[in-house]
């Protein structure tokens, strides 16, 4: 079993995700200003920084759970000795 590939595929799927609950939200945003041409965003390093290192550690979490769980999942379906 290739773990790179895996974890990439995992990554993707949660990244995909992720990005789709982003565009619902600022779409929301945009929609709600009275003038979408005029949205000011204020993009701060600190907070930027800290938002990528979260979805980094919730990543690395996910894949390693999931990858528990598929092993006892394939456990009790095939019963190894």
């Amino acid at each position: 079993m290739n773990k790179n590939r895996n974890w990439l595929q995992e990554a993707f799927d949660i990244l995909f995700i992720m990005i789709l609950c982003f565009v619902t939200l600022l779409s929301a945003m945009i929609v709600k200003g009275n003038n979408p041409l005029q949205m000011e965003y204020i993009l701060r390093p600190v907070t930027f920084i800290m938002t990528i290192g979260s979805i980094g550690i919730y990543i690395w979490y996910v894949s390693l759970e999931s990858e528990k769980g598929l092993k006892i999942m394939i456990q009790k379906i095939y019963k190894t000795k």
